[in-house]
């Protein structure tokens, strides 16, 4: 089931779940709209009669002159709802074998059939209570909001550079960074810190790609160096000891190229070494 075909009633929920969850990582009404279009192969006309369709369901309000209208009330918590179940369909769909490609955009399709909150609710408990739990369990930062306290984490990360299109075990290990760091959690914002070596002499700019597939120029504070909560990927896993792990890609690259241009990339490999409580 290919993304870019789809039922109408599938589109127009998808788009208003993708616009919502895209505004809570502060992404811009310009790049939401190039995800989308891209995602589902949207000519102009077609984008414009789908927002239309929202805005008539009252999903997204009406007197507005912007690019993409704010989410009305009933449409925030429906939107809501469709995110709260596409992630529970993408973790079943993964505890079954899936890829997690394919689990992410299926998962989204199943939630546009499937997301009555009852029902939505017995698919976590599922998850949580009767799935397998050695299955690792992808964390948003919501759930990181609700167990960790606002401060300043320890961290351990692991670096490994490949070329792009290898696989990770063909990869090396890279001295560039500092293996200790920190994970900031804040009430705005959650980040990752990380620390160039002292002796690294590497110049060339540093990428990372968030969880759409874009590469954005990191922030650089003399050595120190933010990663936002859109790049990383989280996992927890009981197996782990009860470890949060996160990992992202980066680039690097010596002219003002996108990271994506770069033959080789950058593997984080980070664990949270605090103890926190079970996610369930």
């Amino acid at each position: 089931m290919e993304t870019k075909k789809v039922a109408k009633e599938y589109l127009q929920k998808d788009i208003l779940r993708t616009i919502f969850q895209m505004r809570k990582r502060q992404e811009d009404d310009k790049q939401i709209k190039r995800i989308i279009v891209l995602d589902y192969d949207l000519t102009e006309y077609h984008w414009k009669t789908n927002i239309k369709k929202l805005q008539e369901e009252g999903f997204l309000e009406t007197d507005s002159d912007a690019k993409i209208p704010a989410l009305t009330e009933s449409g925030t918590e429906y939107a809501r709802q469709l995110q709260r179940a596409a992630e529970g369909w993408n973790q079943f769909l993964q505890m079954s074998g899936v890829d997690e490609k394919t689990a992410d955009r299926d998962g989204r399709l199943m939630a546009c059939e499937v997301s009555d909150p009852d029902k939505i609710d017995n698919l976590w408990k599922f998850i949580n209570e009767g799935g397998r739990s050695s299955i690792p369990k992808s964390v948003d930062c919501h759930t990181l909001w609700k167990k960790l306290k606002p401060g300043k984490y320890q961290m351990w990360y692991s670096f490994y550079t490949t070329e792009i299109g290898k696989e990770r075990k063909a990869a090396i290990e890279d001295m560039r960074f500092e293996r200790d760091g920190w994970l900031h959690i804040e009430p705005w914002e959650i980040w990752l810190e990380l620390t160039e070596h002292p002796e690294n002499e590497d110049d060339r700019t540093i990428w990372y790609q968030n969880m759409h597939g874009i590469w954005k120029k990191e922030e650089v504070n003399d050595h120190s160096i933010k990663i936002p909560a859109t790049a990383f990927h989280i996992e927890y896993e009981q197996q782990w000891l009860g470890e949060i792990h996160f990992t992202c890609n980066m680039g690097f690259v010596a002219e003002k190229k996108k990271g994506s241009k770069k033959k080789t990339i950058c593997l984080l490999d980070g664990s949270l070494l605090q103890k926190i409580p079970d996610i369930v």
